[in-house]
């Protein structure tokens, strides 16, 4: 796993690399799962206060895949940049897509409010409230 500092993007924001190779959880029972990620982390707000953790923001996109304890390969992939708040403890906007044998899912964060909802769209189109744990 490494986290770079890839310095400031053409916005003059600051942006990290996250990058995940051969990724593995053994589960009690033997079974494991392993992964791969590559994202990119832009700080949106708050870069010109750094002694102020609580008004950043940051952008998350980019893609992960792997296979899951079941054997079944999947991936995801980031379609509309992530947005993470310091000041709440959920994802406020944002799309993604996951993918496990050839179907796909879909879970839209929403438009900016901090809540716990997100609506997940399923393979054939339709649509479902849930309510994100954390």
């Amino acid at each position: 796993r490494a986290l770079t500092n890839e310095g400031y993007d053409n916005n003059g924001n600051v942006t990290l690399s996250k990058i995940v190779t051969g990724g593995k959880i053994t589960f009690l029972n033997g079974d494991v799962a392993s992964w791969g990620t590559n994202v990119l982390l832009t700080q949106i707000a708050g870069g010109s206060t750094p002694l102020n953790f609580f008004d950043n923001v940051f952008e998350i996109t980019g893609t992960s895949s792997g296979v899951n304890r079941n054997g079944k390969a999947f991936s995801v992939q980031i379609d509309q940049a992530l947005v993470k708040d310091k000041l709440c403890p959920w994802l406020v906007s944002g799309v993604l897509t996951l993918t496990v044998d050839n179907f796909d899912v879909s879970l839209d964060y929403g438009d900016g409010d901090c809540d716990r909802k997100a609506i997940l769209t399923l393979p054939d189109g339709t649509e479902h409230e849930i309510i994100i744990w954390n």
